[in-house]
């Protein structure tokens, strides 16, 4: 399954921060169209340095939240099953 929307984080600190201000953001998207605020993005940004969980902690969040989970797919009938996998049935 191709992923929607991948985040990056800035390469470093301060990208990071100038990022988290609204106001910042705002002012760059009225004044820079969205070729230049891409290639901004792909300058300063990386996949690279996303945080990861543990695989302890994502198997604590996968059950914790299971049971709304299967209530959401009972309600809906909507296939999402790839949510409530565990870590280790987990396709690439």
């Amino acid at each position: 399954m191709e992923q929607q929307n991948v985040t990056g984080a800035g390469k470093n600190i301060i990208i990071r921060n100038l990022y988290k201000n609204q106001k910042i953001r705002r002012v760059l998207a009225t004044l820079l169209n969205e070729d230049i605020r891409n290639k901004i993005k792909s300058n300063l940004f990386s996949k690279n340095n996303l945080p990861t969980l543990s695989k302890n902690f994502e198997v604590e969040l996968n059950e914790y939240y299971r049971p709304g989970l299967e209530q959401l797919k009972s309600i809906t009938g909507l296939s999402i099953d790839h949510w409530i996998q565990t870590p280790t049935q987990k396709t690439p």
